[in-house]
């Protein structure tokens, strides 16, 4: 053939021809590129992050969103603090229950081996020390240093009032203390109340500063928190090393009413007219 007898417009149709395919193949998409999977632990960690996040920032419809995605009702940040105790300290039961329908574990313990339901008590959040007890958390539970929901009951009710040089005394920074403060309820008599009806253990002694209810009480001069106690039959004759609830009482407290109701305990630990057994019926 020829290649001189070729008409020139054919020529220029076979190149324009030929062009066209060459931009076509080069405008082509490039096949989806696989997204790197993502380690099933990191992206379990990543969800219970966020769930924790959702709660701290009250995020309800973010909060259903998860769970409902499979995201465990018992996630936990890298302190080991529960979802569960996240909601008590952010006082939302609207989020306690709904992780409690959720299949929370309401005794699950963080770090310090603590539970919602300590964190409810020394809160002083009545409702939410309710919603747990109904649930069979365990009212006589210990995290780490001993210290029972009674306990943290009475150490909430000192830590409300208390000055800062106090704060410091027990321990915790400035930041720590001020978180503390801000979550702090007024419901301490009333929990302490529900706690002792479900079977709390009155005389309960811490392991690590051996104090119990009643001696927080004298410390901070509770009065009616410390007549509560007694009438549950608190005993004033356990001691903290040389220290028991009469001497905190005449040492720390001012108010001659407070130190009169102390002095006026029995031999066996009980206030005057008490008699019997305390009810420890079911929690209303």
């Amino acid at each position: 053939m020829n290649l001189k007898s070729i008409p020139k417009s054919l020529c220029l149709i076979w190149f324009a021809l030929f062009l066209s395919l060459t931009a076509a193949a080069q405008q082509r998409p490039e096949p989806p590129q696989a997204k790197p999977e993502v380690p099933e632990a990191e992206q379990s960690q990543a969800d219970e992050s966020a769930l924790i996040e959702s709660i701290k920032n009250g995020d309800l419809e973010k909060i259903v969103a998860l769970l409902a995605s499979g995201v465990s009702a018992d996630a936990a940040d890298d302190e080991g603090k529960t979802a569960l105790e996240w909601a008590v300290r952010r006082n939302r039961p609207d989020i306690a229950q709904l992780l409690l329908d959720r299949g929370a574990q309401v005794d699950k313990e963080d770090d310090e081996n603590g539970t919602a339901l300590e964190a409810a008590a020394c809160a002083g959040r009545k409702d939410l020390t309710l919603l747990l007890l109904e649930h069979h958390a365990d009212v006589n539970h210990r995290d780490r240093g001993g210290h029972a929901a009674l306990l943290w009951t009475s150490f909430g009710a000192f830590w409300k009032s208390a000055p800062p040089w106090a704060m410091k005394a027990f321990g915790g920074d400035d930041e720590e203390n001020e978180e503390l403060v801000a979550i702090m309820g007024t419901e301490h008599y009333a929990v302490a109340e529900v706690l002792l009806k479900a079977g709390a253990d009155v005389n309960s002694q811490a392991a690590d500063c051996s104090l119990t209810p009643l001696m927080v009480a004298a410390l901070s001069g509770d009065v009616e928190l410390t007549k509560l106690l007694l009438k549950h039959r608190a005993k004033i004759d356990i001691s903290a090393g040389e220290w028991n609830a009469l001497r905190f009482a005449s040492s720390f407290t001012a108010g001659k009413e407070f130190q009169d109701e102390l002095g006026e305990i029995t031999d066996d630990g009980r206030h005057p007219g008490q008699h019997g057994e305390c009810d420890h019926g079911p929690v209303r």
